[in-house]
């Protein structure tokens, strides 16, 4: 979607894609959300925040391996982990420990609610149920979750690892149609983060907010 995104000379921060009104990630491909020809993927622009539809609840996209999407509405304020079991009607209370719910790189437990994890209608949660699957939860770590805000308020999300290049961030943020000599700088805590070092190297750790400016060359 990044790639489709810059083609197109969009803003990736302040663009949302959906496809049968599922949002999609960056590691989304056409063979796993079952995409034919033809198929319409809508983009539209998110302005001035995130474009929340109701206030106190929101509707998400449950993503189970090789079965078909669910969606349910949670409540914003009350944990997520609790609204998502009884989509699973058929397992038990004993079985309900194999299941297993990731959102952007994070494994929900009792804690979550969808406020703090600044959720939007169509955002997809991983499932994983242990009983019927053989597998891991290798989306989780060692990646870490980093947010990079720009001066509109606007946030993008990066799943990330320790050994990632800052600057492989901010080429990712980089409008193709950039005015020469212009480029993004990242600051931290007051303190400009350096496009050759990464992540482990400046520090950074999972929740971390990055701010994003346009600078001239020099600056």
């Amino acid at each position: 979607m990044l790639r489709y995104c810059l083609g197109l000379s969009l803003d990736f921060q302040t663009t949302r894609f959906e496809f049968n009104a599922v949002k999609l990630r960056e590691m989304d491909t056409p063979q796993q959300i079952g995409m034919v020809h033809d198929d319409v993927i809508v983009a539209y622009p998110v302005l001035g925040g995130l474009g929340y539809r109701d206030v106190h609840n929101v509707t998400l996209c449950i993503r189970m391996h090789k079965e078909r999407d669910m969606f349910v509405r949670v409540r914003r304020y009350t944990a997520i982990l609790p609204q998502l079991i009884p989509c699973f009607p058929n397992i038990g209370p004993r079985e309900q420990g194999y299941l297993h719910f990731v959102y952007g790189g994070l494994q929900l437990d009792g804690n979550h609610v969808a406020d703090a994890l600044n959720m939007e209608d169509g955002d997809i949660i991983d499932g994983f149920n242990f009983i019927t699957m053989n597998s891991s939860l290798s989306v989780i770590g060692p990646h870490i979750i980093l947010r990079v805000k720009c001066v509109s308020g606007n946030e993008t999300l990066f799943r990330v690892s320790q050994n990632t290049r800052i600057g492989k961030m901010m080429d990712i943020l980089t409008p193709p149609d950039a005015e020469a000599g212009r480029r993004i700088r990242f600051m931290f805590a007051g303190r400009p983060l350096s496009p050759a070092k990464t992540v482990e190297e400046e520090q950074l750790v999972d929740g971390d907010i990055i701010d994003s400016v346009f600078c001239l060359r020099g600056c």
